[in-house]
């Protein structure tokens, strides 16, 4: 099965990051699509048609997809592992979360990962009796972590804007990417985790797909979450939402 999850800062001519007592970013520090550019994306780029709505979820933080997953999978609507679709100009796979002193931790995601059984992992995050650990290690920068620690997930197919870097993109240096090779704008890669001992282990296939082109692995989703990320966008880009509504059969 396969998921497409979005986020409106993708939309935006730069690369935004949340500025301090801002509960949106400023409407005058960047430029957002045309509406035009946008509905060719959609259905040029990404397949969306408003005549075959996907089911879907329109979402505030882009961390509520890993819910919005959880809550498919344990209905037995979406079958493990499935495969995401990304868009996003952030990676997600950076751990943000601040010690004390001010310095990154990393410890929360790299405990969960080195835990041998995946029920365990599971069961620390959604069926302990608070949701503490939930809301101290899960934020919109680090979501798609855990869905690989959860091995709900086979593949990720990563679109990034095309304004920064890929390999400057919010990757924890404790991830390296091996058998890379680059063909049309596309990186194939492989996944690892490089532990304490420097022992390397698989985590996922992953695609980085940096300029806007068509991919064979677009199209046919089973489901859909569309981040609104108030912090990392502008209110004159709200209208996107409005759009994406169209090819979405919320629920």
């Amino acid at each position: 099965m396969k998921v497409l999850d979005i986020d409106l800062d993708f939309f935006l001519d730069k690369v935004t990051y949340p500025i301090s007592n801002k509960s949106r970013y400023p409407d005058e520090m960047c430029e957002v699509w045309s509406e035009k550019k946008v509905v060719e994306y959609f259905e040029k780029i990404l397949g969306l048609s408003k005549e075959r709505k996907v089911k879907g979820r329109i979402i505030e933080r882009h961390n509520e997809s890993l819910d919005f997953w959880e809550e498919q999978i344990a209905s037995k609507k979406l079958t493990i592992p499935f495969q995401i679709i990304h868009i996003d100009s952030h990676s997600d796979l950076d751990y943000i979360d601040r010690t004390i002193e001010g310095e990154l931790d990393s410890s929360g995601y790299m405990q969960l990962l080195s835990l041998p059984c995946v029920k365990n992992r599971y069961q620390l995050i959604y069926k302990s009796t608070t949701n503490e650990l939930h809301e101290k290690w899960i934020n919109e920068g680090n979501y798609l972590i855990f869905s690989i620690a959860f091995e709900w997930v086979k593949k990720i197919v990563y679109c990034t804007n095309t304004t920064e870097s890929y390999m400057n993109n919010d990757y924890p240096k404790q991830f390296v990417f091996k058998d890379i090779f680059e063909k049309n704008n596309k990186y194939s890669k492989i996944l690892y985790l490089a532990n304490s001992n420097n022992k390397e282990k698989y985590l996922v296939d992953y695609d980085i797909i940096t300029k806007i082109q068509n991919d064979e692995n677009f199209g046919d989703y089973d489901f859909i979450t569309f981040a609104k990320s108030p912090q990392y966008t502008p209110k004159k880009s709200d209208f996107i939402i409005s759009i994406i509504k169209e090819y979405i059969e919320e629920i």
